[in-house]
């Protein structure tokens, strides 16, 4: 039992001692700062006196309406400058406000404005009005803001009395019974707590990033508010980590509040986030130590501090300033200031030190209670048997100990209850809509990691009898979540809903989480009825990697994509004598309709093609066509131009065998023949001349340098020329610092491709494990090399003077499909195109963070397309919206393995084809993603014509200034997982900037996956001319599709002029 001794504050400006009301401060306030700056957003402010009048002017207006003493005055707003003016405006007028999620549905809306007898809603805009009108009928009043401001009041008899005991906010938290508690504060305890003397020095300028209807918005408001600094509105709608390092950076904040789960991204993007004066206070989730200890190494040893407080207890009710990270948990440390915490167990006594018991807490900010619900507020705040003056103290249901230096560590839950990305949910209530229900028995619902490490929720429901687990399809478990998201905000909805049959228990009753099922994906359709099924859905489960496929099962929700629709086309042409088209399988992406459709004559898909096998090395060895096309710009370059370098960089923990790596190089390369391949030139031509192992050394250089000289040293060896007809495609460099390891693989493209990073580096990784071992690898023999590769290329494009040919009947689709294309597509630069392209270039890195990919991977799966088409959709609505025009032209890469044989081999395979998209008559996404997959289909079924014979077909008129048909690449590497294991230790590549640039912009996004095999974070290198742009331009254009994908996600049916790009608010539909 503890509690803290009172403290002085160090800046004095006048927080009262005694009780007192957030208004009578925030007056003092304004008198000492009136022209000072209080609120920010963009490049808008409002003073302490253009606040002071506004909030004056909206207490005056709801005085008017007839409010009385603690009313509560419900806010539905988006983020932004005119909230504050609500909050402050209602607190004026004596009633307490009530924050209500704009994107919770209505049903939650309704529960909580007549549990909380919310009497009158502000809203920002008429269209919100309207909604909450036609939701409501009869309900509160809806009032928008921008109206009660003008309205004029001459009879105004002045602001009531606001006593220090009055009702300031009512916060709605999750409730086990289904209905949401609203926890009641008052002005004394906001008073109090932004008195604490822990927010000196910090409290100049703070971020106001959390919703309002989270508690820990009375920290980012009312403290700055009410100490005389600046509250910073981040942008609206939902931020990502760069949006908020950027903020924090640029409006110089002086603290926030994040929870784990952003902040774990924030830090693994940029350590140095706090580094520049922002302490950061984190919690609501269990810290993580090594986040924590990356922040203090790069930010410094006072940037982070780790907080708990429930809502009950005003937002926060211990902290601890963070200086060190040791092997257990991070402390939630000791109390602020009034606040008085005892660990107890269940008869209400003391445990002693590191002795886990229930956290209770008393003193200053205990709430009220909860609003209307007397018997659970008894439950909850009972009487302080240590205080002896009749006051209560709050039972919080967490698991703590007092460690010996009095520091609080936290140790999960007692209850039902989660805080999950910082949103308290009773699991109760999740499980009371589910049990609701009449279908439904029984319901559990837990927290399970996912593939980051951070928790999900799970359902886990028994259907009612006679029903059982195998009886119910996936359409029931879809219309129980469609249930869900209509009754709960976002944040309570499960990420996956698993139905058994029954809850497994452990001895003493309860339920055992470790016996529930893991949530699979995967089919659970009808078995096959023919042969022709039965092999559809062998081909669907072997090329997708789940474990069963259902007839009724669709191949593209159950992840299928570009790449694994082409092999899958393969495959099928390989046990069915008929390969299907891709066109096919989107118009039947089912076993059942796949096997209907080729059984008709009309749609029978096209014969199988020649089969691709190995033949031993005869004559003269041809290139490939790519290689064809690389070899002439070689020619014309002498690769002066690393465009066609393709440079990975490892930062290796712990030591390197280097004697190991080299061994194991040489193992790689034998494999590989196209990693000991050279170009020998015969006058205007060359062959492939495939080098024997034991003469093909590819080069592992060792350098040793200071950590000052490493980008120099890197820069220059990335561009270093390749001298194809002497020297192998691939070379190595280990730069030793004695901080680190870095290891730079630099392939020339015309040996390799992104694809072949899975093969090339997995096999690097058996290699060393075997040579540091002092064995050799057992690989399995490839059943195939890239020179068989290239001969079976040829002969099954034919030749082009062979109308029946396939290359003859693509080029002719190709020329019909890019006739009349724009000659450039016009993008916003920062300086006019040269008339010959310098050819210079950068990259900007960014994410696509993990959380907005399944959202946009669940838009691919509802729209029957593909997560390529949603990328490139947006991409195409971004580049008109920025006067690019309406005929969006961008060159793609596409894999070129259309035979499972390549799939292990390193080679050039990699195609560019040409996606033209038509973006007229501002449509919505939705449309625009049904023209995007129109386009995308024949575009994908003629991808096999070499994009320089494309070129030549369609004969655009050529120019030095830009790139011939696009200007624009966007590229999605859609593989298995790429990185390089050395001693158990998986190590992941980024791509190295070259200085170079072949377009205007190219964009390269590659999926990771997580430890489990799941699907991770996109990471994008945006590749750009420096021609035409600056640096702060092409983050702009980052930062912008990211905006724009983030809202697509949300609301596919918007048009595209209607979707906001930066922080203003959009045009209205």
């Amino acid at each position: 039992m503890r509690s803290s001794p009172p403290r002085r504050a160090e800046r004095g400006f006048g927080l009262p001692k005694a009780p007192s009301t957030i208004t009578s401060v925030f007056a003092a306030r304004v008198g000492e700062n009136k022209d000072s700056t209080a609120v920010k957003r963009g490049g808008a402010t409002l003073s302490y006196g253009e606040l002071d009048e506004m909030s004056d002017a909206l207490a005056r207006a709801l005085t008017g309406l007839g409010v009385a003493p603690e009313d509560r005055v419900g806010i539905f707003m988006e983020r932004g400058v005119e909230v504050i003016v609500a909050l402050v405006g209602t607190l004026k007028s004596g009633c307490a406000y009530a924050p209500l999620d704009i994107r919770s549905p209505a049903a939650r809306l309704r529960t909580i404005i007549a549990e909380c007898d919310t009497r009158l809603v502000l809203v920002d805009t008429e269209a919100r009005a309207a909604a909450l009108r036609e939701s409501f009928g009869d309900g509160p009043e809806i009032q928008v803001i921008g109206d009660l401001l003008t309205r004029e009041l001459p009879n105004f008899a002045g602001h009531p009395p606001v006593r220090p005991q009055q009702l300031a906010y009512v916060i709605h938290t999750s409730g086990s019974t289904g209905r949401p508690k609203g926890v009641a504060i008052s002005h004394q305890d906001v008073v109090a707590f932004a008195a604490d003397d822990c927010w000196a020095g910090i409290d100049r300028r703070v971020l106001l990033q959390s919703p309002l209807e989270f508690d820990a918005s009375v920290y980012q408001i009312l403290v700055p508010l009410l100490r005389g600094g600046r509250v910073v509105v981040a942008p609206p709608g939902r931020l990502d980590p760069a949006t908020i390092v950027r903020t924090i950076a640029e409006e110089r904040i002086t603290s926030t509040f994040i929870t784990p789960s952003m902040f774990n991204v924030m830090t693994e993007e940029s350590p140095d986030a706090f580094a520049h004066g922002c302490q950061v206070w984190m919690g609501g989730e269990v810290a993580s130590p090594s986040a924590v200890a990356r922040t203090l190494r790069a930010s410094g040893p006072h940037s982070v501090v780790n907080v708990y407080g429930p809502t009950e207890v005003t937002v926060f009710a211990t902290r601890h300033l963070v200086t060190e990270v040791g092997d257990g948990p991070v402390p939630i440390g000791s109390e602020l200031a009034g606040v008085r915490t005892y660990v107890l167990d269940e008869r209400l006594r003391p445990v002693g030190p590191d002795v886990v018991g229930e956290l209770y807490l008393a003193g200053r900010g205990v709430a009220r209670g909860y609003w209307a619900r007397p018997e659970l507020t008894a439950g909850r705040f009972v009487a302080d048997p240590f205080a002896h003056d009749g006051t209560r103290m709050y039972r919080t249901g967490d698991l703590v100990r007092r460690r010996a230096d009095g520091l609080l560590e936290y140790f999960g839950r007692q209850d039902n209850q989660v805080k999950l990305r910082g949103f308290r949910i009773e699991l109760g209530e999740i499980e009371h809509q589910l049990t609701r229900r009449d279908e439904v028995a029984r319901a559990a619902v837990v927290t399970l990691p996912d593939k980051h490490g951070d928790q999900n929720l799970v359902g886990y429901v028994v259907p009612a009898a006679p029903a059982t687990a195998d009886s119910v399809g996936d359409d029931w478990r879809a219309r129980l979540l469609d249930g869900l998201r209509t009754a709960l905000p976002g944040h309570m909805v499960p990420a996956a809903l698993v139905v058994v049959d029954r809850l497994p228990l452990t001895n003493n009753g309860k339920l055992d989480v470790r016996a529930l099922p893991a949530p699979v994906y995967e089919g659970a359709g009808r078995a096959p009825r023919t042969e022709t099924e039965r092999l559809l859905c062998q081909v669907f489960a072997d090329v997708l990697g789940v474990a069963r496929v259902g007839i009724d099962d669709s191949f593209f929700e159950l992840g299928g994509h570009s790449l694994t629709a082409t092999r899958a086309a393969a495959a099928i042409a390989s046990v069915l004598g008929v390969r299907p088209g891709l066109q096919d399988l989107f118009a039947a992406p089912t076993a059942a309709a796949l096997a209907a459709r080729l059984g008709s004559p009309q749609a029978a898909g096209s014969p199988g093609r020649i089969p691709l096998v190995a033949t031993p090395p005869e004559g003269r060895i041809e290139l490939s066509h790519a290689q064809r096309r690389l070899w002439l710009l070689y020619q014309l370059m002498a690769d002066a131009d690393p465009g066609y370098h393709i440079p990975l960089v490892f930062r290796l923990h712990g030591p390197v065998d280097t004697e190991a790596l080299r061994a194991a190089l040489g193992d790689v390369t034998a494999r590989h023949e196209t990693l000991r391949t050279v170009f020998p030139a015969d006058g205007e031509t060359t062959h492939q001349l495939i080098l024997d192992p034991s003469d093909a050394r590819a080069p592992l250089t060792v350098t040793d340098c200071r950590p000052a000289e490493l980008d120099g040293l890197l820069a220059r060896a990335v561009r270093a020329p390749f001298d194809l007809e002497s020297e192998l495609p691939l070379r190595l460099t280990l730069f030793r610092t004695g901080e680190e390891h870095v290891l730079l693989v630099v392939l020339h493209h015309i040996a390799a491709d992104g694809w072949s990073f899975t093969p090339l580096f997995r096999d690097l990784s058996r290699a060393y494990a075997a040579r540091s071992a002092g064995t050799a690898p057992e690989f399995a023999p490839l059943p195939v090399q890239y020179r068989d590769y290239a001969a079976w290329q040829r002969r099954v494009l034919g030749d082009r003077s062979d109308p029946h040919s396939v290359l003859a009947q693509q080029l002719g689709h190709w020329k019909t499909r890019l006739a009349g294309i724009p000659l450039c597509t016009p993008l916003p630069g920062d300086r006019p195109r040269p008339e010959i392209a310098g050819g210079e270039g950068a990259v900007l890195d960014f994410e696509i963070p993990a959380g907005l990919r399944r959202a946009l991977d669940a838009l691919a799966r509802s729209s029957g397309s593909t997560l390529f088409i949603v990328l490139q959709a947006a991409l195409a609505g971004l580049l008109t919206r920025l006067g690019g025009g309406e005929d969006i032209v961008v060159g793609t890469p596409t894999a070129g393995r259309s035979d499972e044989a390549l799939d292990d081999l390193v080679g050039f395979f990699v195609n560019t084809v040409v996606l033209r998209t038509d973006t007229s008559g501002d449509p919505a996404f939705g449309e625009l993603l049904r023209r995007v997959r129109e386009a995308w289909i024949p575009a994908y079924a003629h991808q096999d014509v070499p994009f320089d014979l494309l070129v030549e077909t369609v004969n655009p008129p050529r120019s030095l200034a830009h790139h011939p048909v696009f200007q624009i690449a966007f590229g999605l590497l859609n593989t298995a997982g790429s990185a390089l294991e050395l001693d158990g230790t998986a190590h992941h590549w980024r791509l190295a900037g070259t200085g170079a640039a072949r377009f205007d912009l190219a964009f390269d996004l590659v999926g990771r996956t997580d430890r489990d095999g799941a699907p991770g974070a996109l990471d994008v290198s945006l590749e750009y001319a420096t021609d035409l742009f600056d640096h702060a331009t092409v983050r702009r254009l980052a930062d912008r599709y990211l905006r724009l994908l983030r809202e697509v996600a949300a609301a596919p049916d918007r048009r595209l002029s209607a979707l906001p790009l930066d922080d203003d608010p959009p045009p209205a539909d």
